[in-house]
């Protein structure tokens, strides 16, 4: 889901993770995305199921060489950021 740093984005992608779904969080501010979901109280429970990637949907032509399902795949691999 795009837009998942902050506001409603981050309460939807919080949503689904206590609704039990795994959510692939994109933002072009990775680690302070990352900081923001650590800071929630249940994140033990759901933090297996985020994984949060860095693209910025501005350059559009970045994201088509550089975002493939190859790199979610590899972002999964690498797990979620320390969260």
């Amino acid at each position: 889901m795009t837009g998942a740093r902050v506001k409603i984005g981050f309460r939807i992608a919080l949503k689904l993770l206590r609704c039990g779904a795994t959510v692939v969080a994109t933002s072009r501010f990775v680690a302070d995305a990352a900081r923001r979901f650590a800071a929630e109280r249940d994140r033990a429970e759901w933090r297996e199921r985020l994984h949060i990637v860095g693209a910025d949907f501005r350059d559009l032509r970045g994201l088509e060489v550089d975002f493939g399902w190859r790199a979610i795949e590899r972002q999964f691999r690498c797990g979620t950021y320390g969260i």
